[in-house]
């Protein structure tokens, strides 16, 4: 279960740290919060062709199991660290999530499948409905290619070149390639609001290891409330075949 870090008595100096710190931090929540949907220039139809796998490259395209190690930041604070099971399979948009301790107990176990979610095992804190929501969300943000109705194919103020999957609620996902080691993907709502941004470093080693586009290091941003941090390091991955299924 992921331990909570116990109340501690604090000085009259480290007081002083915390409420700088937190000041820092609640000027950078308020400066994402006001983070807008950046406009997109379209780009020559050769350029945006060229360029669209490099977008789509970093999903799994076959059924692959994942298992990483997951740090939870909240309020600028460490919340403990688990181990996540991921499933995955593309073609069908299924995810299936294991959460875990260190030795191995069971925390929380769920199959999405068919837009619902089956809960197969959660134990507090992990048995709400809201988080059950959130986690499938997460999963199927990271892991599986956006289902959109208009893609667009451009450059952002910053010259970086974009993906835009449009969603048929009107909420919109952004793919920033980058370099071979590593992409951007930052989720907004139908206001333009930024809700999540995802952050993948060195894919090069991870690709070297496992033959497909899985990065060794994720982390996801939600800036909804309650805000928090995953931190994700890849410990395994299996290709899914008829004999290890």
């Amino acid at each position: 279960m992921i331990e909570r870090r116990t109340t501690q008595t604090i000085a009259h100096g480290s007081r002083l740290a915390v409420l700088r710190s937190g000041t820092i931090a609640l000027v950078a929540m308020l400066a994402v919060s006001c983070a807008r949907l950046p406009q997109l220039t379209i780009a020559d139809v050769s350029v945006g062709q060229g360029r669209q796998a490099d977008c789509s490259a970093f999903f799994p395209l076959d059924r692959w199991r994942m298992v990483h190690s997951i740090e939870t930041v909240v309020a600028g604070r460490s919340a403990g660290v688990v181990v996540g099971i991921t499933l995955v399979s593309p073609a069908e948009r299924e995810v299936e999530a294991v959460i875990m301790t260190l030795e191995g107990l069971v925390l929380f176990h769920a199959r999405h499948s068919n837009h619902t979610t089956d809960i197969l095992r959660a134990i507090a804190p992990f048995d709400s409905p809201h988080f059950a929501k959130g986690l499938i969300e997460d999963v199927r943000l990271l892991f599986l290619p956006p289902v959109a109705v208009k893609t667009l194919l451009g450059f952002t103020p910053n010259g970086n070149f974009t993906c835009r999957y449009i969603r048929s609620d009107g909420s919109a996902v952004d793919i920033v390639p980058g370099s071979e080691d590593g992409w951007v993907l930052r989720q907004y709502d139908r206001r333009a609001d930024l809700l999540r941004e995802v952050t993948a470093r060195s894919q090069r080693n991870c690709s070297a290891a496992t033959g497909v586009h899985l990065p060794c290091h994720i982390d996801l941003e939600a800036y909804q409330q309650p805000a928090y941090t995953l931190r994700m390091s890849l410990i395994e991955a299996e290709r899914m075949t008829k004999d290890n299924q």
